[in-house]
């Protein structure tokens, strides 16, 4: 494996990170929109500000996510120059490095999910007690929708990560980039 292979891994880490963070500004988002539905916002204006500011950072970091998961080969080859020295001694392959670095993005994800996964059970416990089903409700379940979609990326990266590895190396053998 060479240093071209090790920067194009790191771009498309970095572009599911990104992708994180979009899911979190698409969250806030329903926040948003879940409080117009009920009108909490007493003037426009407050509900257009707080829905552009979650817009922009969601378009930001969709963006971000998008140019570095697709051009991560032409960002590597930019950032590294053809000319590569080999490791000597033991090497490791492409899969290897890819398996580990899927896994580790998996178990990032898991457990910065779980305490999430606690704060807003709390919350849904909080409201049956208090019997309140009303304006909070919908923003407690657009958190569950969240942080379950986050823990399925977690475990999938976590436990399918050969595959995942696989899968991209015949895609990038068959020059589909």
């Amino acid at each position: 494996m060479n240093k071209e292979d090790f920067a194009y891994i790191g771009c498309r880490l970095l572009s599911l990170y990104w992708a994180m963070k979009t899911l979190n500004a698409i969250a806030s988002l329903v926040t948003t929109w879940s409080a117009w539905q009920v009108d909490l916002f007493e003037f426009p204006s407050e509900l257009a500000g707080v829905f552009y500011l979650g817009l922009v950072t969601f378009v930001i970091y969709l963006l971000v996510a998008v140019v570095l998961w697709f051009g991560a080969e032409r960002i590597a080859q930019f950032l590294i120059p053809t000319a590569s020295v080999e490791n000597e001694g033991g090497t490791i392959t492409l899969f290897q490095a890819q398996s580990v670095a899927f896994a580790a993005v998996g178990l990032l994800i898991l457990l910065t999910s779980v305490p999430e996964m606690g704060g807003v059970l709390f919350k849904m416990y909080q409201l049956k007690a208090l019997d309140s089903h009303n304006q909070a409700s919908f923003g407690v379940k657009a958190q569950v929708f969240e942080i379950s979609i986050q823990l399925l990326l977690g475990v999938l990266l976590l436990f399918g990560s050969k595959g995942l590895s696989g899968l991209l190396i015949r895609f990038r053998e068959a020059g589909l980039k």
